[in-house]
């Protein structure tokens, strides 16, 4: 009895060493909503270009691309929507989500391209760090259209709430609300205001992605573990919840110990008698 509990708890140790390295690891923050796929690749953290296929999770850290005629849409812990258009690139560099007190810190870098950006239930203003080459924005409870050309100029159009654009090069924030778009130059010369014509088009963008695709609905991304998950572990209403796999604790004593019996030593080959 008592080699038992020793090994039991040797297993448990194991366990938590395990789930420790994992979370040591770039976290899982969210996952691909789109159900069709239209092309799009993530890389991991030092890992190769992956295809972004329904339900696949995503990462901090992961770099995101679509080709000439791709698309995908990533849905974050807080349901925080971003619709990713034809030929872009962005890095997700973290997203974190308490969803018992409401608070995160977010920050997502638009490379290249064209991007629809609805933020989710994260309550803390200036939480969201959303940078282009040539552009920082603070957001409000916004929903933006993103535009970053070659160069590096990027435009934003506010469909819903305000954000502060911060110019490459010191010059002063432009502050912009629903129904303004403020562009940003590769010269870095400060922000102006601009017609939305300036933007190119793209129907991967031009709606909300669960209006346009689902009829109103999307699978909602609950990630798996404390912090990250809904304090009822639901999603919004009308959407089906997904969570991201086994507790790695579980997944690890699954596999030092398959009879749950305490003593790893006779598992295998073991036969009743």
């Amino acid at each position: 009895m008592a080699r038992s509990s020793t090994v039991l708890h040797s297993l448990v140790a194991v366990a938590l060493l395990t789930f420790a390295s994992t979370a040591l690891a770039e976290p899982r923050i969210g996952g691909v909503v789109q159900q069709q796929f239209k092309g799009a690749t993530g890389s991991r953290v030092g890992g190769a270009f992956e295809q972004l296929y329904f339900n696949r999770d995503v990462f901090a850290g992961e770099t995101v691309r679509t080709p000439h005629d791709g698309s995908t849409v990533l849905q974050f812990a807080d349901q925080t929507q971003l619709q990713v258009g034809q030929g872009s690139s962005v890095v997700l560099d973290r997203f974190v989500y308490d969803p018992n007190t409401g608070l995160g810190d977010e920050a997502i870098s638009f490379s290249q391209g064209i991007f629809r950006f609805i933020s989710g239930r994260t309550k803390n203003e200036g939480s969201t760090g959303l940078t282009t080459p040539t552009a920082t924005l603070t957001i409000r409870g916004t929903k933006l259209i993103i535009y970053v050309a070659n160069d590096g100029s990027t435009t934003v159009a506010i469909i819903e709430g305000a954000i502060d654009v911060a110019p490459c090069g010191g010059g002063a924030a432009v502050h912009g609300t629903a129904g303004q778009t403020i562009q940003v130059t590769a010269a870095c010369n400060g922000a102006r205001q601009v017609s939305i014509d300036s933007l190119p088009k793209d129907p991967a963008v031009e709606s909300d992605y669960a209006l346009a695709e689902t009829g109103g609905t999307s699978a909602a991304v609950v990630v798996a573990g404390s912090g990250n998950s809904p304090s009822n572990g639901e999603a919004h209403p009308g959407v089906a919840s997904r969570s991201f796999g086994p507790d790695p604790i579980s997944e690890a004593l699954d596999r030092l110990d398959p009879d749950h019996d305490g003593d790893p030593c006779c598992d295998r080959g073991r036969t009743e008698n």
